[in-house]
């Protein structure tokens, strides 16, 4: 797992932060099965992967940190997420194939072969 990650997931679960920054809210996502976390540009909202262990849909689910309030995005089996840098959609993966998701719209669609997309 990447540093950046290990520190998001370490802020987000524990309250880990460094020093000098406001704290981040605790517990925004800290289920287990849930993964990948990525923060918006905006830095309002994350984006995670649920994997259904808990009861709840597995899927793509969005988080605001202010309010807590989580929203099942797209719901399925997952690997990774990543914004892009407009902060109006994101790429991810599901069984070898990137989608473009694009919020406004609230769809997505195939773009390309491939696992772990990363916005360049």
């Amino acid at each position: 797992m990447r540093p950046r990650i290990l520190l998001l997931l370490a802020t987000l679960l524990f309250g880990v932060g460094l020093i000098g920054c406001d704290p981040v809210p605790k517990e925004v996502v800290n289920q287990f099965g849930d993964h990948s976390p990525t923060w918006s540009p905006g830095g309002d909202s994350i984006l995670y992967v649920h994997d259904s262990t808990s009861g709840e849909p597995g899927g793509l689910y969005s988080v605001n940190v202010t309010t807590k309030v989580k929203r099942l995005l797209k719901p399925g089996v997952f690997a990774s997420v990543d914004w892009s840098p407009e902060d109006n959609n994101f790429l991810f993966d599901q069984y070898g194939t990137v989608y473009l998701y694009v919020l406004p719209y609230d769809q997505s669609d195939a773009v390309t072969q491939g696992t772990e997309p990363k916005w360049s």
